[in-house]
Order: C-alpha cells, then sequence, then structure tokens
C-alpha cells in the first residue's frame, strides 16, 4: 500500500511500538514528497554539501504502530539562520501507514536534529527522542534529549551541556545499555570525523555521568552505530575505529573493549583475509575499510558488517579493487572465524561500474542479520539497472538466507532511485526499510519506508512489481544474459517474448546463463517463472 502523509522534516527514525505478539503485521510502502524547496545542490557530487533528506530507524518494542521522528540534514554552515530552523517532527502512524498524531520537537529559530529514538527503559508506555541542537549564539551543538508518551504529549525537553573539553565532540547516541544509560559517541577533530574518540554515558533524564577519550587513537574514523553491548555477562562495551593511513592500500579497523567505566581494557586489529588461487585469481583479498553495523551474538561472538574492498590479483601480478559489503564473524579472542563479502557478484563478478554505499543492518531472530546496501550511485547516474538497493537476511556465519532487489522505473519519470540508510528488525521478524527516494531525471527527493515479511515476500500487488529474488546482467546483452538467484527460490523456466506477446525462446536448464545468439537486436521481454509458480517480467536488449 502507498500511504501520503505531510511531514515536516527529512530524517525518518522508525519505531515499533505497543503490545502484541509475533503475529505478521501488514507489509507496506510509503512514501511522502519533500516538503521545503529543492536546494540546488541536492545532486551532490561526492560530499554532503546542501540540503538533503537523511533517514535512519529502528525497532522499538512490539504492537499497534510505529515512531517515525524526521528531521532535516543540512550544511553545518547554515544552521545560523532561521530559514533553515526546520523543527524536528515526531509521527504517529498506525500499521497500515496512516498518520494518528504528531509532535514537533526542538525550539522555534534554532536547528535541531533527532538521530534516535528509544523505548523509555522506566515507563513502557513512553519514548525518548535525542539528538542535538544548535546554540546560534554560542556557535556549538547542546544534546537535545526529550520525552513523550504514547499519545504523543511532550512530558520534558532537555538540552544536556557536556563539561569542557568535550562540549563539542560527543552528540551520537548508540544505545541503552542494560542499567538504562545512553552511550553517546564522537570524535575530537576539526571536521568531525577524523581524529581521537571520546564516549560518555548519559542517564535517560539527561545527567552525564562519565566521559572518557582515547587520545592515543588517533586519526580515526568512527561511524555511528558501530558501539555494542557485550553479550557475556561483563556489561562490557565493544566499539569499533578505523585509523587512516594515506599510504596504504587499506586503512587498519580495530575491534576495541572498554569496560563499564569507560576504560580502554582491550584492543585487536582486524586483519584481511587471503584466498589463493579462488576465482580464477592468483589471490583474493577481502577487507573492511569501516564498520557500520557490530552485533554481540548468543555465544558472546561478534558481527562486523561494513564497507569493504574485494581485491584480486591476476596471475600477471595485476590488481583490481572493487568495493563490497563484508561481514566478518570474531570469537571472543578477536580471531575471526567466519567471514563474507556481498554486492561484487551480484552484476557480474567483477564490475568496476557497481559502486556499493553503506551498507546498515538489524539483529533478527536467533542471530539472524539483516543488511541493505545500494548498487549504483545515489544521484541516479550511470547504468539504470546500478541504482537499486538489495535487501539480505543472513545467518550468524554470514551465508544468505534470501536477497531481494529493489528496482523502480516510470516511462515518464525514468529511475527512480531509492537509497537506505537503514534496516530495523520488527517483532514479527520482519524487515523495515527507511531511506530517501527521488527520480533520476528530477531532483524532487522524497522519504521512504518499505516493510518485508521475515520469508522475503510482500503481499502488495504494487509492491512486488518492483521486487526480485534474482538480479540479471548485462543489460543490453550480446550473445549471453546471466542470472543470479537469491538461495531461497529456484528457477523452473525463462521465456523470450517480443514486444507484440509472441513467444520466441524458452531455456527450462542452465537458467544461471542464458544464450541469446537466436534473438536479433532490438527489445524484448523476459519471463522468469518459479518452480513455485510465481512469474516475473523483465525489458532486455539485445544487442
Amino acid at each position: 500500500m502507498k500511504t501520503k502523509l505531510r511531514i515536516l522534516s527529512v530524517i525518518a527514525l522508525v519505531v515499533f511500538f505497543g503490545g502484541k505478539t509475533l503475529a505478521q503485521e501488514p507489509d507496506f510502502l510509503f512514501e511522502h514528497p519533500y516538503p521545503y524547496p529543492v536546494p540546488d545542490d541536492f545532486m551532490f557530487t561526492g560530499a554532503y554539501l546542501g540540503e538533503m533528506p537523511y533517514t535512519t530507524s529502528l525497532e522499538m518494542g512490539s504492537g499497534d504502530g510505529y515512531l517515525i521522528a524526521m528531521s532535516a540534514s543540512i550544511n553545518a554552515n547554515l544552521m545560523e539562520t532561521d530559514t533553515v530552523a526546520r523543527p524536528p517532527v515526531v509521527y504517529k502512524v498506525s500499521l497500515e501507514g496512516n498518520v494518528v498524531g504528531e509532535l514537533t520537537l526542538g525550539h522555534e529559530g534554532r536547528f535541531a536534529f533527532i538521530y534516535r529514538l528509544f523505548d523509555d527503559p522506566d515507563d513502557s508506555r513512553c519514548f525518548l527522542a535525542v539528538g542535538f541542537i544548535h546554540d546560534n549564539d554560542l556557535h556549538y551543538n547542546r544534546i537535545l534529549m526529550s520525552k513523550f508518551d504514547y499519545d504523543l504529549n511532550l512530558l520534558w525537553q532537555e538540552e544536556v551541556e557536556m563539561p569542557e573539553p568535550h562540549r563539542r565532540y560527543i552528540g551520537y547516541p548508540n544505545f541503552i545499555d542494560h542499567s538504562g544509560r545512553i552511550l553517546f559517541s564522537g570524535v575530537d577533530s576539526d571536521n568531525g570525523f577524523y581524529g581521537y574518540p571520546k564516549y560518555a554515558l548519559i542517564s535517560t533524564n539527561g545527567e552525564v555521568e562519565t566521559v572518557m577519550e582515547y587520545p592515543h587513537l588517533v586519526d580515526v574514523y568512527l561511524s555511528q552505530s558501530v558501539a555494542f553491548e557485550y553479550n557475556d555477562g561483563s556489561g562490557d562495551f565493544g566499539f569499533v575505529v578505523t585509523e587512516i593511513d594515506e599510504d596504504a592500500l587499506h586503512d587498519s579497523i580495530f575491534l576495541c573493549r572498554m569496560n563499564n567505566d569507560l576504560e580502554l581494557v582491550g584492543r585487536r586489529f582486524i586483519p584481511s583475509i587471503s584466498d589463493f588461487n579462488a576465482y580464477q585469481y592468483n589471490m583474493v583479498l577481502l577487507s573492511l575499510s569501516y564498520a557500520t553495523n557490530c552485533f554481540s551474538l548468543s555465544d558472546g561472538s561478534v558481527a562486523l558488517i561494513g564497507d569493504g574492498y574485494l581485491s584480486r590479483e591476476n596471475y600477471q601480478h595485476e590488481w583490481d579493487h572493487n568495493p563490497v559489503v563484508g561481514f566478518f564473524k570474531l570469537n571472543q579472542d578477536g580471531d575471526i572465524i567466519a567471514y563474507a563479502s556481498y554486492g561484487q557478484g551480484d552484476f557480474g563478478y567483477p564490475n568496476d561500474s557497481i559502486k556499493i554505499s553503506q551498507a546498515t543492518g538489524d539483529m533478527v531472530g536467533d542471530d539472524n542479520l539483516y543488511i541493505t546496501y545500494s548498487l549504483g550511485q545515489p544521484n541516479g547516474m550511470g547504468i539504470d539497472y546500478t541504482n537499486c538497493f538489495v535487501v539480505v537476511r543472513l545467518d550468524s556465519e554470514g551465508n544468505v538466507i534470501w536477497k531481494r532487489y529493489w528496482d523502480r522505473y516510470y516511462p515518464v519519470y525514468g529511475k527512480k532511485v531509492y537509497w537506505p540508510y537503514y534496516a530495523t528488525a520488527t517483532k514479527d521478524e520482519g524487515c523495515l526499510l527507511t531511506g530517501f527516494c527521488y527520480h533520476s531525471e528530477q531532483a524532487d527527493p522524497e522519504i521512504f519506508m518499505l516493510k518485508f515479511f521475515a520469508d522475503g515476500s510482500l503481499s502488495v500487488p504494487e509492491m512486488e512489481t518492483f521486487v526480485r529474488p534474482y538480479a540479471f546482467y548485462p543489460n543490453p546483452a550480446q550473445s549471453e544474459l546471466h542470472l543470479s538467484y537469491s538461495p531461497d527460490v529456484q528457477p523452473a523456466r525463462i521465456e523470450f517474448y517480443d514486444l507484440q506477446g509472441r513467444l520466441l525462446q524458452t531455456q527450462t536448464q542452465g537458467l544461471e546463463n542464458i544464450g541469446l545468439e537466436g534473438l536479433a537486436s532490438g527489445q524484448y521481454l523476459m519471463k522468469v517463472t518459479l518452480k513455485d509458480g510465481k512469474t516475473f517480467t523483465d525489458k532486455v536488449v539485445k544487442e
């Protein structure tokens, strides 16, 4: 179901709430146009220079709806002008995607931003919105914390002043620990990304309890959502940092451990994985550039998801380096015990035209993981089929359980590019995605939410039109077409029709490689039939 609603911002934090069991909740597609004048630099070119949509999501309980906190993401240089002081708004949305309440946060004339929504650990009927608010007079940000109830009544709102010298550098809320404290993170640097990390524990009523910095961890990149609490009863926290080395081929990534007082008690280098004589290459290396998510599994091990590279050396000692989404599983000693990569191979292997976006994910069920990533550049440039996003359910070893490709094309407007920022596991073990989208030939950004069932299925016909359990490449093709299928589906037959609907070719064996020699140059409809009877139709161009 496609639902439209009025919103006043562009960050979407999606939260599940209420009090139901594991009954399957409806799937839906929610989209809404960006409500503000579209800036000239919306179609960014490698740098986040101006105003643009940004989304993130997380599950909060179970029940009869969602909470969505939305903010505008803008250039920091514009924060001190009233024209961009767009307040964050929290919406209460039903399971069917209808707005049933809203709450505006922040203060008039000041820029505010909500990073995360949390269940209030002290009251199951209340919630916390945590982010930052800019002080136009003192020219720095304070932590903004707001508490509201199930009916969106604002109970209190506080600006938390960090003690010197930490005032400017701690602002991202990672999670609430077992004792009800929020772990915040930040980087002490001039640009907010590269420097040394700082962490703070702040109570849910805004009291700063502990602040710790690690100045000996220099020149690191600290991405968001990479801190976690160990699932071994110790109460320790883990975090991942990437040390920047401009002279090295790849940066160095470390898994760090700190105790309940935020004291560093362990630091382990995460090496690249090498495989010799693999895939017709002399050597293959899998490395992580930085982690985007970390999860403590039930056996005490840690799963890392992040952006990485698959580097291959051929027998002429020539290297090529391709971006991938990497998965590393580490035991309690920090040794890598399982690994995998995703992205390269979705549309060819290797393929330099595929650009993998930042991955994100969430845990579900018995140590299963959801991850999502984009193929292609967010500005919609390049070959159409690269600009889709992928949703994957993994087991605890990184094996793919199912994989779905979301790709949408309008004859009038051209490609519609979807850029997911966050995947959230819901209580029915489904997957909820949030992000922004727009037509590739127009600067018309929208917010979107998309809900999948636990088995990767969708019930709404409109949504099923844009989802495939397989990828095919290249398109256009010359003599052969290759298909890559999700492990949970079995293809039965592939047929090619001309645009008048006449059957020209059928293949029932070896459906990973389809010969096109018998077809003349032109456009065709490819019909894929699975063994369960489900069919999909795609347009293919034969050169």
